[in-house]
């Protein structure tokens, strides 16, 4: 009995060596590598979806401002690689008109970065998104920007249409040889501003140039601040009726004082600029970016406009190109967390500065500083911009202007140049 237990068992050992040599290696490990699949620390992390978004953009690559601009794109691609952006961008009409072509046939880029005006002439603003609508379902959209730099709406009372990222100032440059020449003094209110241009008219030097029968509004703006911080209104919070006709009176009386020479009433701004550049005009009115033009004079200094009563130590920020989103980006859910990512990244505190440095100008955060304020013509309520227009317009032709200012908003917005030429 024990030789045939032993004859079995050795069978069975031997039929168990000879199963090893013929099965092949990978048959024997297969219980392995089952094991393997199925452990936690083996299994490969899922890759995050790619999301494209669309941007087209209104901006000359070939600036300093625009190299920045692109540079901050492909910044934002290499911190989200899964958000993927097809970029078009241009300065060209045509190339305005293929995106106005596009919202006309549904194909509009989910982000635009534009001039307000141009939205609001030649886009239906029912494909917009409103910047207040957005904050209620992403509170921390645009978070960094103030709520005074937001572009607002001319068309529609309270839309908030665009996210800036650069504008420019604007104050009153004056002539520093003629002033010293004829001794006179820096005016410090509106009454001596007055006074210093009727000692130029005495001396035959005309007192200010401008482009009225183009910009009228840059002129304006200053008037209204001026009107807006005098000692009856000084306890007003916003723009009321009242301070709008007391500037429209004030400006009246410029142009019926001859404060503003003829030329000011043809003028384009560069032939403006070029009056004041080469001495023909004592003073003009303009934004800080006309420092940076060849041939900007060591005569010339910037200083604010000065109030009617008390004295002025600030500029008008003012912002007219920003991002704007259309309702079919946004409300496309796969994407909206990459569209508010990109904004929130285009408008970080790092990448408004790298903006200023290579642009100049302010940016929107300036506008919480002292040396800055927001133009008041963004606090009108009671009376539109259309209107005050419109009373301007009057003023000039009664005035005999020999060109009238236009009725289309793209012509007569101050020339905001987000970049260098």
């Amino acid at each position: 009995m024990k030789k045939m237990l032993f004859v079995v068992a050795g069978s069975i050992l031997f039929s168990a060596c000879n199963t090893n040599v013929e099965t092949p290696p990978t048959v024997a490990k297969v219980p392995d590598l089952e094991f393997r699949a199925e452990s936690p620390l083996a299994t490969v992390p899922e890759v995050a979806k790619i999301i494209q978004i669309s941007i087209s953009s209104f901006i000359p690559k070939e600036t300093p401002f625009g190299k920045t601009y692109l540079e901050q794109i492909n910044l934002f691609e290499k911190k989200y690689p899964h958000i993927k952006i097809n970029h078009v961008f241009d300065t060209t009409a045509n190339f305005l008109t293929d995106i106005v072509l596009d919202f006309k046939m549904n194909h509009e880029s989910d982000i635009l970065f534009l001039p307000v005006n141009i939205v609001e002439e030649q886009i239906s603003l029912d494909k917009i998104s409103d910047i207040s609508q957005i904050k209620k379902i992403r509170p921390t959209y645009a978070e960094n920007i103030p709520e005074n730099a937001l572009l607002l709406s001319n068309e529609v009372d309270n839309l908030k249409l665009g996210v800036p990222i650069n504008g420019y100032y604007s104050g009153l440059y004056y002539n520093t040889n003629i002033f010293e020449e004829l001794n006179l003094p820096i005016p410090k209110s509106y009454e001596d501003f007055l006074s210093v241009a009727e000692a130029l008219k005495a001396n035959n030097i005309n007192p200010m140039t401008a482009a009225l029968s183009y910009d009228p509004l840059m002129v304006f703006e200053q008037i209204l601040l001026s009107t807006k911080n005098s000692d009856d209104q000084a306890n007003d919070s916003g723009i009321t009726k009242a301070m709008i006709i007391e500037a429209e009176d004030s400006f009246d009386n410029l142009m019926a004082s001859n404060i503003f020479d003829e030329q000011s009433k043809v003028n384009t701004p560069i032939e403006a600029q070029a009056e004041f550049f080469e001495g023909n005009a004592a003073m003009i009115i303009e934004g800080n970016y006309i420092q940076n033009q060849i041939g900007y004079p060591s005569f010339s200094r910037m200083m604010p406009f000065p109030y009617e009563y008390g004295t002025n130590s600030q500029y008008i920020g003012k912002f007219n190109t920003g991002f704007i989103l259309s309702k079919q980006g946004f409300n496309d859910l796969e994407k909206q967390s990459a569209i508010i990512e990109f904004i929130n990244f285009m408008t970080s505190n790092a990448s408004l500065e790298l903006y200023k440095l290579a642009n100049g100008g302010i940016s929107p955060t300036d506008l919480n500083k002292a040396m800055y304020i927001a133009s008041p013509l963004t606090e009108i309520s009671l009376v539109s911009e259309e209107e005050v227009l419109k009373n301007i317009k009057e003023t000039l032709e009664g005035r005999q202007v020999e060109a009238l200012v236009t009725d289309s908003k793209v012509s007569i917005e101050p020339v905001n140049k987000p970049w260098k030429e």
